[in-house]
């Protein structure tokens, strides 16, 4: 009957820690609000172990539509992370952690300090030409 229980739990699927067969990499995008922060742009790079690295932006808001008053208007760090069968976990640096899950190639969702955010992945423009404009 042991043995019985063992195998039976060793067959249930892979480990939690096991890479996701989506690959995150590229730019997502979301309208969502978690931190005093909106307008949220995510760059990431997914190694092959699942490993995330990359970078976050985003706009500050504070009251009054001004801009957050720690942040600042235009709030940017760091990103590190993973992508596993179990969860998208996400560290914004200087701003928190994101978990969440994978719904599909386009779009994963989940939660940042308590607030719901959900990410799509941003559209690429094939041969679309990127002018610098002068302020």
């Amino acid at each position: 009957m042991t043995a019985l229980l063992a195998a039976a739990g060793t067959a249930c699927g892979p480990e939690l820690t096991t890479p996701s067969s989506t690959n995150i990499s590229g730019t997502w995008t979301s309208s969502d609000t978690a931190s005093g922060v909106t307008d949220f742009v995510l760059v990431l790079s997914q190694a092959s172990d699942g490993a995330l690295t990359g970078s976050w932006s985003g706009r500050g808001i504070g009251p009054n539509g001004s801009c957050h008053p720690e942040l600042g208007c235009a709030p940017a760090n760091d990103i590190i992370g993973s992508n596993t069968v179990f969860q998208v976990y996400v560290d914004l640096r200087g701003l928190g952690a994101f978990t969440g899950q994978i719904e599909s190639d386009a779009y994963f969702r989940g939660h940042l300090a308590g607030a719901a955010l959900a990410f799509n992945r941003a559209a690429v423009v094939q041969g679309a030409r990127l002018t610098r404009i002068a302020r």
